[in-house]
């Protein structure tokens, strides 16, 4: 798709004096054919500073930053991520995350070799710091994504750790990084810091029921459908969206089954609220009967989907796929978590000869993040995974036509962050040229 990426003119002209330079520094090695080149003698010579001009036109010219996808009217478009999970540590292959807490971590090294009766920083002040960090530049870059297109995406889902432990000031702060003045509508699940991690582990249950009740509301306040009975504190909490494009003519139906498809747990609030939180397993068999006419695509989210879990959803999406194998309908359907926060990567099965992507989205802590492209009838659907940095997102990769193409074989696609460049090295004394 020629709209799918673009280099800005001045990319472009540094790619023209890149190219130049390498010319001339070819013309000056054959000019000099009957010279005997040595490395002492290339050290006093201008070649070095001719290669790392080089270097620094090719890092500028072939930068990350420089391909950009372009979101058309006719597709939908939908960013997905996981874990903001206000206040929990960045990962290590987060560097710039891990700078931002480096002050504080050293101060806090200092204090426990030197203890002082004045208020000082601790390691808690310092991951708070860190997560932040991460939730800033994960929310700039996806809003620099979101302004940079005429079109903006349908929607920004987020699969589950809102907080760490689901205490009120860890939720106030992810209300206010994320829920005020949002560029497009949010739709969140919760996770096991939410609620699981904290059930029976927090005075009179509070963190749990915190989340919850928050949670409840906002479904209520955005008319989300969740499953759940008000008056029994019962259900899921599962609920289904179906985001279009600008103009309505591509649809998918988003679902969101929370901490896990099959976690379920009672517990006592307040020592007068007996919440029961079911396994949102039978209603998505429900959910997916409803819709076995229909051709839009099925985008299932959850926060874990490890080992048994996702057994037990590609059991039940195969049975799913094979009852209903004779409607004449190009299936799409993809299952879309976090939970892990290093990995961000799609692991596409093939059951009963359906292509089913398991994604991990990404995560705050590791600032990362997918885009889904549905084009409807042309073709072309993708599955890309982004970086967030300082200067903006980062476009790492696109997986395209996954649904389309025969599904024969499983593999996994890992989102990597393309190295700098590598230029070539001339070794002189090992290549001398003789007359």
């Amino acid at each position: 798709r020629a709209e799918s990426f673009s280099i800005s003119p001045p990319r472009l002209a540094l790619l023209s004096s890149l190219h130049f330079i390498h010319r001339l520094l070819i013309s000056s090695l054959l000019s000099s054919h009957r010279r005997v080149f040595s490395m002492k003698r290339c050290a006093h010579s201008g070649f070095p500073l001719l290669q790392l001009i080089i270097a620094l036109l090719a890092t500028a010219a072939f930068g990350k930053e420089d391909a950009t996808e372009v979101f058309s009217k006719e597709e939908l478009a939908i960013i997905l991520m996981g874990d903001p999970q206000y206040h929990f540590m960045c990962e290590m292959s987060n560097p710039p995350c891990k700078e931002a807490s480096r002050r504080c971590m050293e101060a806090v090294a200092q204090v426990d070799d030197k203890p002082s009766s004045n208020r000082q920083p601790t390691t808690s002040d310092c991951i708070a710091i860190e997560s932040r960090y991460a939730n800033r530049i994960q929310r700039t870059a996806m809003e620099k994504l979101i302004q940079s297109q005429r079109y903006a995406p349908a929607g920004l889902v987020i699969d589950g750790d809102l907080t760490d432990y689901g205490h009120n000031p860890q939720l106030e702060e992810f209300k206010a990084g994320w829920m005020k003045n949002f560029p497009i509508p949010i739709y969140p699940g919760l996770g096991n810091h939410d609620y699981q991690n904290n059930v029976n582990d927090c005075a009179l249950n509070v963190c749990a029921r915190n989340m919850l009740n928050w949670f409840i509301h906002f479904a209520a306040n955005q008319s989300l459908p969740i499953q759940f009975n008000s008056t029994s504190y019962a259900g899921s909490l599962a609920y289904t969206k179906r985001l279009c494009s600008v103009t309505g003519t591509n649809c998918a139906q988003v679902i969101q089954m929370n901490n896990a498809i099959d976690y379920e747990v009672a517990f006592t609030a307040f020592f007068i609220e007996n919440w029961r939180i079911e396994s949102g397993f039978a209603w998505l068999k429900r959910q997916l009967e409803l819709w076995k006419d229909d051709d839009l695509p099925i985008l299932i989210n959850v926060h874990q989907n490890e080992d048994a879990r996702e057994e037990k959803l590609k059991q039940l999406l195969g049975d799913w796929l094979y009852e209903n194998r004779g409607r004449n309908i190009k299936r799409k359907i993809g299952v879309f978590f976090a939970h892990m926060h290093a990995r961000h990567e799609v692991k596409t099965v093939c059951l009963h000869g359906v292509a089913v992507p398991f994604v991990y989205v990404g995560s705050v802590p590791n600032n990362r993040f997918t885009v889904l492209r549905f084009f409807g009838s042309e073709g072309g659907d993708r599955i890309s995974g982004y970086a967030a940095r300082e200067r903006g997102p980062v476009l790492l990769d696109s997986l395209v036509n996954i649904w389309d193409a025969p599904c024969n074989r499983s593999f996994i696609h890992q989102f990597h962050e393309r190295p700098s460049p590598v230029l070539p090295r001339f070794n002189f004394s090992a290549s001398r040229i003789h007359p």
